[in-house]
């Protein structure tokens, strides 16, 4: 009996889910505020803590000779290589949280991005 209710209501609720992606989709996943397309208003964007360019090839943690760091170097993990474009932190963890247990899946392509 739950399963046909389940799956009477599910047009429904795609529906509803569909509407609210539209009334929100120019809000800031970070502060609420107004962003015109992306899911990161620039303000937000703008104090997100970067990565500095001197870190390990391996796995991305601060690293001030070019290369791979001692750590890696000593034990090397188990992949190649890595990208970390953000410190992961206040809200960087909060853009990774919204990311993975919230569904906001317009946040991997942002993530992704090349915004140099």
């Amino acid at each position: 009996m739950f399963y046909s209710f389940k799956r009477a209501l599910a047009p429904a609720c795609q529906r509803a889910h569909k509407q609210l992606q539209r009334v929100f989709s120019g809000c800031c996943v970070l502060c609420q505020g107004h962003s015109d397309a992306a899911p990161v208003c620039a303000g937000c964007a703008r104090d997100l803590p970067r990565m500095s360019r001197d870190c390990c090839v391996r796995c991305a943690l601060p690293w001030s000779p070019p290369g791979q760091c001692a750590r890696c170097n000593r034990l090397p993990p188990a992949f190649d290589g890595s990208v970390a474009c953000y410190r992961y932190g206040f809200a960087s963890e909060q853009l990774i949280h919204a990311l993975k247990f919230q569904g906001q899946l317009a946040l991997g392509a942002w993530l992704g991005a090349d915004r140099k």
